[in-house]
């Protein structure tokens, strides 16, 4: 009987020694060298010698880049001389430029492939479709030279507030108006245009009622020049301030693209002129003034 569980007990130790014989053999598998550095390096910290060095942090962990989510921004009048301006500044800030355009407006071939909301602004339901999921809308709307003296009161009143109630019916939190320096006031040769100036600020103090975040530019008169705009300064002032001096509009296209981006400039009436005399300074460090 005893020699039967030797037997018994030798053939198990046996079988043992050849199972570990054969896993000794078979090939290990290669890792990446990468894979062992976080090893080490949490071996270390936990051990209580030293927490990882930057440099270490780098050699573990790739380095990783933050970007902000491109935005969809709306912009009214995106057919205009300001309005085509502030559609291309959207796009080269990386976000995505919706145009809210007249029936048979154009547009330049770099915004051919926009999205394109063709309507009316009375048109409520069409206004609302078109406004709808995007982060900010841009006003940039504007009654052009007519004869018919009732057009900036339809665009710059009417045509303002109809957008504003379009924002706040679809959630639209965030706009910026394109006015007009000298909005408000009566006595002023521009008001031979059909009162062009009474009816912009009837279109301001349409925003200015509203539930939204809204900032309003003032620009002065306004020139196409598009040369030597970098070493330009902006002077940026409060309601009624200013009163003369003109601005590219290409600038006032970027001024309202830095409205965007600059939380103070919210609940703000925002008056703008420029000059190559001026330093150029960033619309944040002017409102912290």
């Amino acid at each position: 009987m005893l020699g039967m569980q030797e037997r018994h007990q030798a053939a198990q130790t046996e079988h043992h020694e050849r199972q570990r014989t054969e896993q000794s053999q078979e090939p290990q598998a290669q890792w990446p060298a990468w894979i062992h550095r976080p090893i080490a390096v949490v071996k270390v910290w936990r051990h209580g010698a030293q927490r990882p060095t930057d440099q270490a942090r780098q050699t573990v962990l790739p380095k990783l880049t933050h970007r902000r989510m491109p935005r969809t921004i709306a912009i009214s009048g995106a057919s205009g001389k300001t309005g085509y301006r502030v559609a291309e500044e959207v796009l080269q800030a990386g976000d995505q430029p919706r145009l809210l355009l007249q029936e048979h407006s154009l547009v330049p071939e770099q915004l051919q492939g926009c999205d394109q909301h063709r309507l009316r602004l009375g048109d409520a339901a069409a206004l609302d479709a078109a406004l709808q999921g995007v982060d900010a809308l841009v006003i940039a709307t504007g009654a052009r030279p007519s004869i018919d003296l009732t057009t900036p009161l339809r665009v710059d009143a009417w045509g303002v507030e109809q957008q504003v109630r379009s924002c706040e019916r679809v959630g639209v939190q965030r706009v910026v108006l394109v006015s007009s320096l000298c909005a408000g006031r009566w006595l002023h040769p521009l008001n031979l245009f059909g009162l062009i100036l009474v009816w912009k600020r009837l279109g301001e103090q349409a925003l200015e009622r509203s539930r939204l975040e809204w900032t309003v530019i003032r620009p002065g008169g306004l020139s196409e020049r598009e040369e030597q705009l970098e070493q330009e300064g902006i002077r940026y002032s409060g309601a009624d301030q200013q009163d003369s001096a003109s601005i590219p509009r290409r600038l006032v296209a970027r001024c309202c693209l830095e409205a965007l981006n600059t939380p103070a400039s919210i609940g703000q009436i925002i008056e703008i002129t420029s000059s190559c005399d001026l330093e150029p300074i960033a619309m944040a460090q002017a409102l912290a003034r």
